[in-house]
């Protein structure tokens, strides 16, 4: 069975943590993963992950959340390490 949830959440962590400038790249992005979890699921995604999607658009990485430069602090050691 699938972790959707755990997906979008990594999905999101792997976006904004790319410094992309082109706003339509980065919407194209955001819309592509926010579409594919809508489909998967048939729900909306967490909200705290659009809140991070949506403060990336905007702000770029500056903009995430303490929380979320800790997660992808994580994912990046994890990654290092062969763990994702």
């Amino acid at each position: 069975m699938t972790d959707y949830k755990t997906e979008f959440k990594n999905a999101v962590i792997r976006i904004v943590r790319q410094d992309i400038e082109d706003a339509s790249v980065k919407n194209t992005l955001v819309q592509e993963v926010t579409d594919a979890y809508t489909a998967a699921t048939g729900e909306r995604p967490d909200p705290r992950e659009l809140d991070e999607l949506a403060s990336w658009l905007i702000f770029g990485r500056k903009g995430l959340s303490q929380r979320k430069k800790i997660e992808i602090k994580s994912y990046e050691e994890a990654e290092k390490n062969g763990r994702v």
